[in-house]
């Protein structure tokens, strides 16, 4: 297993180098903060794999890293929310055409490959229900209210990578999902073999 953890921890640092370069959220950059860009970058990758929320996530990751300079959930919140959603959201479709093209020098994607298409429900628990693209769904985690992604994911083994994400309308139709991810990922240059879908798109024109 320890070829494993060397290849996910490579990845892990090599995806922060990429959104570090690419997403730029303000920090203390004086020579006594305590955290800086690359903490920043380090906190999100772990809350993103683990899908928790700032605080309870930084507060596991203090237990479970083998260091005690953790940096707060409230710190990391506060860093991000100084930057405006549709700013964010385009540094981001930047950072992800950025670690498709990383994967790409590796020689993969070349070939039609087999592909998942999924969609992606996070609980939202500010209540702010008026932005056009928060639904309301079953009881979670402390919340009825949910932000939606729709994402493509070569699923071939080893050759896991994301090539395409969607955020979800509030009246956008599965159908619609299907054609929007599809195109972005031919647009990208890949070409999908064989498509997985969940049940929920069965129906779908």
């Amino acid at each position: 297993m320890a070829h494993e953890y060397v290849a996910s921890r490579e990845a892990y640092e090599r995806t922060t180098q990429i959104m570090s370069s690419k997403v730029s959220i303000p920090v203390s950059e004086r020579y006594n903060a305590t955290y800086g860009a690359k903490d920043i970058h380090h906190a999100l990758t772990a809350l993103a794999v683990s899908n928790g929320y700032a605080e309870s996530g930084m507060s596991k990751l203090a237990l479970d890293a083998p260091t005690s300079d953790v940096p707060s959930g409230s710190w990391v919140r506060d860093a991000v929310e100084s930057v405006e959603e549709a700013e964010m959201r385009a540094m981001v479709e930047d950072a992800l055409q950025s670690t498709v093209d990383e994967v790409r020098r590796f020689g993969v994607l070349r070939m039609p490959v087999m592909a998942a298409l999924d969609k992606h429900k996070m609980p939202r628990q500010d209540g702010d229900t008026d932005r056009g693209h928060l639904t309301r769904g079953k009881h979670e985690r402390g919340t009825t209210i949910y932000e939606t992604y729709g994402s493509v994911q070569c699923v071939e083994e080893g050759m896991r990578a994301q090539v395409a994400c969607e955020h979800v309308g509030l009246f956008d139709e599965n159908s619609e999902l299907v054609v929007k991810l599809l195109t972005k990922a031919r647009l990208e240059g890949v070409r999908v073999s064989l498509l997985l879908l969940d049940r929920e798109f069965f129906s779908c024109k």
